[in-house]
């Protein structure tokens, strides 16, 4: 129950002091005369009402956020689209009267398991806007995001692995022994695509007539065009006339190929074809980016390429390259 009292303190202030009935923390004000304090009593009072009307209210995560996106249709937090996507799938059904930190801190950390540490403030931030204009609205009393804490700027928890041409090369002609895995891992090297980009390839993507592939519903939520280079547009339409089926990539039964396929090739590959470098599909997509750079190739470029959102997540991945790896090393020699 609120019950804001109002006293003047020897100072001649008139102070407001109360207990907040949800949070239980004691709030106190000040003011110069005792009609302010009135009226912030009232406006409290009205406030802390309106707020209990709401909250009791049986809206779910669901509608609000729906009412939100209407009225906001340019909101941050739509982008990027997989995430927002996985927090209105998990909280949907829940009421917003029942959300507690408790639950957003579950929720954070399953999504630790697929987005790094360093990542997640990235969420919070994004999910902001939703929870302020509740907070504003009066239909909650605090922004709960807001009240997670993370580590900062934590090593990534495996280096990143670049192999150099000859090195992605030979690991090409060992594939050969694969033959269900050499055509999606050739596509992977010369692409520098994203695995699951590749892996989820349909014929309907491929376009020999303009010489150009379509990465649909990546990682960002958008689709990306890329030019198919001239090895890439061979090896696919030989994969293409082998089959008739939609996804442009097949396992031995002549299904789609899965995640756990690839990954089962893989670790055969890596077991009879050794390297010095432990290498995995995503050092595939770090090396194209490093040997692109290597060869005078421009980070803009290569974002769009790669398909990243900002030029600054591709500046800070691949922005370090050695100066010893540069082959131009006079910009007045040919």
């Amino acid at each position: 129950m609120l019950n804001i009292r109002i006293y003047k303190s020897t100072s001649g202030h008139h102070m407001i002091n109360y207990v907040d009935p949800k949070t239980g923390k004691r709030i106190r004000r000040r003011f110069k005369t005792k009609k302010e304090a009135l009226q912030y009593k009232s406006e409290t009072e009205y406030r802390f009402a309106t707020k209990q009307n709401l909250i009791s209210s049986n809206k779910t995560i669901g509608e609000l956020l729906n009412k939100f996106i209407k009225e906001n249709p340019s909101s941050r937090i739509l982008q990027p689209k997989v995430r927002f996507i996985a927090f209105k799938e998990h909280f949907q059904n829940f009421k917003v009267s029942e959300i507690e930190l408790s639950d957003l801190k579950c929720w954070y950390k399953k999504m630790n398991e697929s987005y790094a540490e360093i990542t997640l403030p990235k969420i919070r931030w994004q999910l902001n806007p939703f929870f302020e204009d509740l907070v504003d609205r009066g239909i909650l009393q605090e922004n709960i995001p807001s009240k997670l804490n993370f580590k900062h700027r934590l090593p990534p928890i495996k280096k990143r692995v670049y192999l150099s041409k000859e090195e992605v090369f030979t690991i090409l002609d060992n594939a050969k022994n694969f033959p269900y895995l050499y055509p999606y891992l050739f596509t992977v090297v010369h692409t520098g695509a994203r695995r699951n980009e590749v892996r989820k390839l349909k014929r309907q993507d491929v376009d020999f007539q303009t010489n150009m592939i379509i990465f649909r519903d990546t990682k960002n939520g958008t689709d990306r065009l890329i030019k198919m280079s001239e090895c890439v547009r061979i090896l696919l339409k030989v994969v293409l006339k082998s089959h008739r089926k939609d996804y442009v990539f097949l396992d031995e039964n002549s299904n789609h190929i899965t995640e756990g396929q690839i990954h089962w090739r893989i670790n055969k590959l890596k077991m009879h074809f050794p390297i010095a470098k432990d290498w995995t599909i995503h050092s595939l997509r770090h090396s194209f980016a490093y040997n692109y750079l290597k060869k005078e190739g421009h980070m803009y470029q290569l974002q769009a390429i790669l398909g990243h959102k900002r030029i600054q997540t591709t500046i800070d991945i691949y922005g370090q390259l050695p100066s010893s790896d540069i082959q131009m090393v006079s910009p007045y020699e040919d």
